[in-house]
């Protein structure tokens, strides 16, 4: 490509390079390099451009075609095209016309095999996210094997009596018992098309509805790995759960999913519980106010079906909820989310300013605010915890 590798060059094949990935293999296009440096101008000036009538001037916005370069490429001994702007951009030009030709293709064909699927067509639920499908393009050709798996698993659904979630996983899914999880691709499909199934078309679960969901098709998400730190909970119902916290109260307890599904703890109306954000205020808590500290419970970030399903019951039982977190925009959002749910107001929000400087330039995790915290739980000790 002797020539053609002049570095005054550079811009015209970057702008060929746009212009055939723009219009395609067979398209012609239009390219522009303006304002010429006196080097490109030289450069562009000793091609042997086909027809040409003028001299091309530094300065000036230089106009050619697809076509016409490649005649003058071709003029002046170089090799195809493409081979040049491959060989001088460092990719080969893409063909975008035809790759969206292909997509619409793909999902015309992926409607059509979702649409005649007989999993989805014996549910009318799955049929109506089907056509949901059709109208919005996702998911797109390339997950048909993702949905064709998702479809083999729910076919099998309801499940009786009910199975472990991993458990069904590992059975029908080469020994995989996280493949449905709901971090991995095919549990967030799969619960899509069980919430489509059961008729919810919006498909926006909280933790707390997925599980049921699963459970409503005899699939058991596991209640032991679910877990909330909590610190000063003292329920006044007589039960096992309650007279372990009242034993353990003092000390950190982290209760699981199943314990507090099987026996919500209660409180009395009125009861004030604290949530934090991060553990470092529960531990900091148990080690400074032991039995005095007041009812804490701690999200761990955002909010999973153990802390949603605690503050629930205790919302229901009357208890009103203060929530503190990191002041970044994640703890502003979990904030707002507590107080959409459960009602749930700031505490302590002065202790984010004054000693830590203008805390609207930088987030203030909680960790920097600890003592004005436990300050402010001591503050808060007595007899106003929950069933104290």
């Amino acid at each position: 490509m002797t020539g053609f590798d002049d570095p005054a060059l550079e811009r015209l094949w970057q702008a060929a390079h746009a212009g055939r990935e723009r219009r395609g293999a067979t398209g012609d296009a239009h390219i522009t390099v303006p304002a010429l440096t006196p080097e490109e101008a030289f450069a562009l000036d000793g091609l042997p451009w086909p027809g040409r009538v003028r001299t091309v001037l530094a300065g000036a916005t230089f106009k050619t075609t697809l076509s016409r370069l490649q005649t003058a490429v071709t003029a002046a001994g170089g090799d195809d095209l493409d081979t040049i702007l491959t060989a001088s951009v460092g990719t080969a030009p893409r063909d975008l016309p035809a790759e969206s030709r292909a997509q619409r293709e793909g999902r015309l064909a992926f409607g059509t095999w979702l649409a005649d699927h007989p999993v989805v067509r014996a549910h009318t639920g799955l049929g109506e996210w089907a056509a949901h499908v059709r109208r919005v393009g996702s998911p797109g050709p390339t997950d048909r094997r993702l949905v064709a798996r998702a479809l083999d698993v729910i076919i099998g659904l309801p499940r009786s009596p009910p199975v472990a979630r991993s458990t069904l996983a590992a059975e029908l899914l080469a020994g995989d018992a996280h493949a449905l999880d709901a971090d991995r691709p095919l549990g967030r499909i799969c619960t899509t098309l069980l919430s489509w199934r059961a008729g919810h078309a919006d498909g926006k679960l909280d933790p707390i509805q997925a599980r049921e969901l699963w459970l409503g098709y005899g699939v058991e998400i596991d209640p032991l790995s679910c877990t909330v730190l909590t610190l000063g909970l003292a329920p006044a119902r007589e039960t096992p759960l309650a007279r372990a916290l009242h034993a353990l109260l003092g000390q950190a307890v982290v209760l699981t999913y199943g314990q507090i599904r099987a026996e919500p703890p209660s409180c009395p109306a009125g009861a004030s519980i604290f949530t934090c954000e991060n553990p470092v205020v529960v531990r900091a808590a148990e080690q400074t106010l032991r039995a005095s500290c007041p009812p804490l419970i701690c999200t761990g970030g955002w909010p999973n079906a153990a802390v949603l399903t605690l503050l629930d019951d205790l919302c229901a039982a009357g208890a009103t909820i203060h929530h503190h977190g990191d002041e970044d925009e994640a703890g502003l959002q979990i904030l707002a989310h507590l107080t959409e749910r459960v009602g749930a107001s700031p505490w302590r929000l002065e202790a984010r300013s004054g000693q830590h400087g203008d805390t609207r330039s930088r987030p203030v995790p909680e960790e920097l605010v600890l003592g004005a915290l436990i300050e402010a739980l001591r503050r808060e000790a007595g007899p106003t915890g929950a069933g104290r």
